[in-house]
Formats: structure tokens, sequence, C-alpha cells
């Protein structure tokens, strides 16, 4: 029985190789150093597409936040076959496992897509883009305007990646092989001369070997007879010789060195149940919202006039709901955003998910009267 895997790591508009590999090779160091550096690649990967998916794309026009047709694109509907978290996945798992992505019209409709294949021709002053698939349809040319182009790093991190995993697989093979030999049982026996000169000797030793010392190995409890011109001794097989916390450690290594050139703190790939504040707080400023700008720029200069955008309309992409926010634990918190100005109750609400409440009043900004304007305040204390 054999596996068939696709060359998922190759330059858009390449063809798919397909390459078969064997059940028992998924056993050797080779297979499951890959197995584990896949695994820690799309945790990643799907870590950043996750947090992306929860953001929110907010459109502004005239520089007031409304709830137009980019709204609707971004956060509920891309295209006809998607939706928008499928659309995040599959534009984050493109941009990373092959160093770039292309965001392009919607064939078969008015919404946009990402293109599962591509090639740039950068032989003119103003770039092309050529060769894109869309499905199982081929798109022939787009010129630079009609596109969105994403790259979230100048050089694509999984080659290199692979690269530096290449000394962790010679180490973990060998730890493994010695892993292995110091868990079996490994035994000699000593044949008296007399006996190996019979000439059928060969043949009972190995029916001998196949009846009573293989069972004898491979049982929890067993008896082994011993008989005269024969002795046994074990030479290797303890319980307490087993180490594995060097393959253990190889493995949180690959973890480990994925996550850093992910820039993703550590603590959040491998699982701690610690305080993460601070490691999510970096997670969130160095990895999700320079990709997040990143999409934003790219997208206000392509679906924007210049004019457009001077007056203000626009669209964001607010990290802001990424962090689970418990408005019960916070409500001291809620309670000084409003009462500062800062969010009028509507704006609160609906950054924790909530619905508007249809009232004026909602809308306002308030402020106690603790806080007010330096002019509102005398020498001797509050006027």
């Amino acid at each position: 029985m054999a596996f068939s895997f696709f060359n998922i790591f190759r330059r858009g508009g390449q063809t798919v190789t397909r390459e078969v590999v064997d059940c028992c090779e998924m056993l050797n160091p080779d297979g499951l150093e890959l197995q584990f550096r896949e695994a820690a690649f799309w945790t990643c990967v799907n870590l950043i597409a996750n947090a992306i998916g929860k953001c929110e794309v907010k459109e502004f026009r005239g520089g007031k936040l409304e709830r137009g047709p980019e709204w609707f694109l971004w956060n509920v509907q891309p295209n006809k076959n998607q939706n928008a978290s499928a659309f995040w996945h599959k534009l984050i798992s493109k941009a990373y496992s092959e160093g770039d992505a292309l965001i392009v019209p919607e064939p078969y409709g008015t919404g946009i897509v990402v293109a599962d294949g591509f090639d740039i021709d950068d032989s003119k002053p103003v770039y092309s883009y050529t060769s894109i698939l869309v499905g199982k349809r081929k798109i022939a040319r787009l010129t630079e305007a009609e596109v969105m182009y994403i790259r979230p790093n100048w050089k694509n991190i999984e080659p290199l990646i692979r690269k530096m995993s290449d000394s962790f697989l010679r180490l973990m093979a060998s730890s493994m092989q010695n892993y292995l030999f110091n868990g079996g049982q490994h035994w000699k026996v000593h044949v008296d001369q007399i006996l190996t000169g019979d000439d059928e000797w060969r043949d009972s030793f190995a029916k001998m070997m196949e009846k009573q010392i293989k069972p004898f190995l491979n049982s929890a409890s067993a008896i082994l007879p011993e008989m005269d011109g024969y002795k046994y001794e074990q030479i290797s097989g303890s319980s307490s010789s087993v180490k594995s916390d060097e393959v253990r450690a190889l493995i949180a290594s690959i973890w480990a060195e994925t996550s850093r050139a992910f820039l993703i703190p550590s603590a959040l790939i491998a699982g701690n149940q610690q305080d993460t504040t601070v490691a999510n707080r970096q997670f969130l400023t160095d990895v999700i919202d320079p990709i997040a700008r990143l999409i934003e720029q790219e997208a206000n200069r392509k679906r924007f006039t210049m004019d457009e955008y001077l007056r203000g309309d626009k669209i964001t992409v607010d990290t802001s709901a990424i962090v689970h926010f418990d408005v019960f634990a916070n409500a001291a918190n809620v309670e000084k955003i409003v009462g500062s100005g800062l969010m009028s109750v509507n704006e609160l609400r609906a950054m924790i998910g909530d619905a508007a409440i249809a009232e004026e009043w909602a809308d306002r900004h308030f402020m106690t009267l603790n806080i007010g304007s330096a002019e509102g305040q005398t020498e001797g204390g509050d006027k």
C-alpha cells in the first residue's frame, strides 16, 4: 500500500508533481521528519489564517464607517463559491506555502478569488500576470491594476525551513536508531563446537529459533528451555536503558525553529497553559499587524482611486477582535471606554459581536463629569 503526496511547495503556474511514497518508507527517519516538519509548518500557517479570519474589514465612505459592498465582500462573501473564512484561509496558505498569493477578479461573477497558480511578467515597467489558474479555468493575462498581489515575506521562508530542518533529520535518525536498539532485546548464543559440526545443525537451529526463542522474546512472560551445548546471554534490552528524551527534544526543536521563522512565540505553538498574554501581544504585533496592513494597503491602492482615498473612501483591517474579549471580566474597562468618550455604546457592542441598539443615545459619545477639558478646571479644583 502506498500514499500519493502532492508537491505543494511549488511556484505559481508550475505543474504539480506527484510522488508515490510507500507506507514502509514513512517509518524511516526521512518520512518521520517530513511529518513533523509538515505538522509544524501548517500549524503556524493555520494559526495566522485563523487570526486573520477573525479580523473585520471595515469600510469607510467619506471618512464615515459604513457597511456597504466592500464590507460584505471582505467579511461575508468574496465570491460565489466561498465564504470569507475559507477565502482568508486559502489566501494565507498560498502566501506562506508558495511565498506569494494573487487575488484576481472572479471569472464568473463580480467577486474576488485567490488564484491557484500564476506567473509574473516583470519584463516591462508595469508588471503583468500570466498563466493565471482559477480552479480549472485559465486566464491569459491581467494587468497590475486588475489584481492584488500579496507577498508576506521578501524571501519565501518554506524552503529555508526545509533546509534548516535537515540537520535535525540527521540527529533524529541517530537518536531513533539508538532508542529502538536499546528498547529491543539482543541476545547471543554460545553453541558447543561439537554441535556445529553436525550437517543438519543449521536447519535444526533455525527451527528452534522460530519455535522457542522467538516466542520467548516476543512474549510478556515465557520460559526459555536451556539445553546442553547452548548458553544464552542477554547483551542489551533493559527498560532502564530506553531514553526517548532526545527524540522528543529534537521534535520540539523542529517546532520551535519553525515558529521562530514565522516570528510566532514558541509558547503559542507548544500549547503551554501558562499566561500567554505577552505571547499573544507579540504575535499580534510582529505577525498579524504586518500582514493585515499589507492586505489593507494593497486593497486600497487597487480598489480606490487617489481622489477617493483622499476624501476618506477606504477599507481597514481591524485586528482588535482576534483576542477573545470577556465582557464580564472587563466590566470596569468597558465603563472607562464608554465614560471617556472613546467609543459609543453601539461601537463597543459591535466590537464584542453584539447587535446595535436602535436608539439615538446608543450612537452618542458620553463623558463622565470628572473628565473634561483643561479649560473646565479651576486652580483650586473642579469648576
